[in-house]
């Protein structure tokens, strides 16, 4: 298990809700629907494995918002799943065409790229999904374009486009108009296609061009420790987790999951779980099973965990 599903296990356990919501059932239900989409309409006789490329997961509201610092992380560890399908539904077809070979047919090379070269992973909210769940859609075409404003790229409707979706009462592919789609931007992630069919997640990278970063250092004590991810917490020694975006504080004074630094757009932002000062100001704490609480992190912070541990919080762009 990755920490990205430890992570989105331990966020079921905090609420109650959602155990249906973690990557790895989500990989699991989506890989399934794709595995089938694919034997649907691949052509044997052509050798053409054919397949959608947009993903569309809904959930609920309160399922959507607790969730989306995982977004990031998701789109590549669902991409990885879906080339391994690929790579399996093209061995099977070679092998298939290797027997019926002996025969006397004769069949063209494998083909299993894309018509549109691109993958689109969009998580979005219905609140017509019960809390717990999810729903999701595929699509043969994708309604988006990346496009650059204020000298920023970002992912945009394409008035033009459509997405074609199997009708479940027909079972027959039908274009439909992106007018009742609901979008939400950080909700969306666009991807380039491999034809190396790539399996790792961490080699599975955004189609939009990187932007400048921002580093963030925290220090306690004599000890620094980087943020090397979008969103970390920040626990006590009681916490029994590793992770590369779990930070232990070696004191009683700070409990399981304290706080909570995430980054965005906007940039830093952190919640509180347990008694915080922020600035020296009291930082509002968030519900274990309701709202996160996100407030403002500037640069040069100081972070009070409880009334005793200082954190100094630091950031720079590059």
């Amino acid at each position: 298990m990755g920490i990205l599903e430890k992570l989105s296990l331990e966020s079921e356990r905090q609420s109650g809700q959602g155990r249906n919501i973690t990557i790895g059932n989500i990989k699991k239900l989506l890989g399934k629907k794709f595995q089938q989409e694919m034997i649907l309409e691949s052509d044997d006789e052509t050798s053409e494995l054919i397949f959608p490329t947009m993903f569309i997961i809904y959930m609920h509201p309160d399922d959507y918002h607790v969730r989306t610092p995982f977004f990031e992380r998701w789109g590549p560890i669902i991409l990885a799943r879906i080339y391994t399908l690929i790579r399996k539904g093209k061995r099977r077809l070679e092998l298939k065409h290797k027997m019926l070979e002996r025969l006397g047919n004769r069949y063209p090379k494998v083909k299993y790229t894309p018509t549109d070269a691109r993958w689109c992973v969009q998580f979005t909210v219905d609140g017509t999904v019960p809390k717990g769940e999810i729903k999701i859609d595929m699509s043969y075409t994708i309604p988006f374009k990346v496009e650059i404003a204020d000298n920023a790229p970002r992912v945009v409707k394409d008035p033009d486009a459509t997405i074609k979706t199997r009708n479940p009462r027909t079972s027959r592919l039908e274009e439909q108009n992106m007018g009742d789609i609901q979008v939400l931007g950080e909700g969306i992630r666009l991807y380039p296609f491999d034809k190396m069919l790539q399996e790792d997640p961490d080699k599975i990278s955004e189609l939009i061009p990187e932007k400048k970063k921002e580093l963030a250092l925290l220090q306690w004590e004599n000890l620094e420790w980087p943020m090397r991810e979008p969103y970390i917490m920040i626990s006590g020694k009681s916490d029994h987790r590793n992770g590369s975006n779990i930070l232990k504080i070696n004191s009683d004074k700070v409990q399981e999951t304290h706080v909570a630094i995430q980054h965005k757009e906007i940039g830093f932002q952190l919640a509180a779980w347990g008694p915080t000062m922020l600035n020296e100001r009291h930082v509002e704490l968030s519900e274990r099973n309701a709202h996160i609480n996100w407030v403002r992190l500037i640069p040069k912070s100081t972070i009070v965990l409880n009334n005793e541990v200082v954190i100094k919080f630091m950031a720079k762009t590059i």
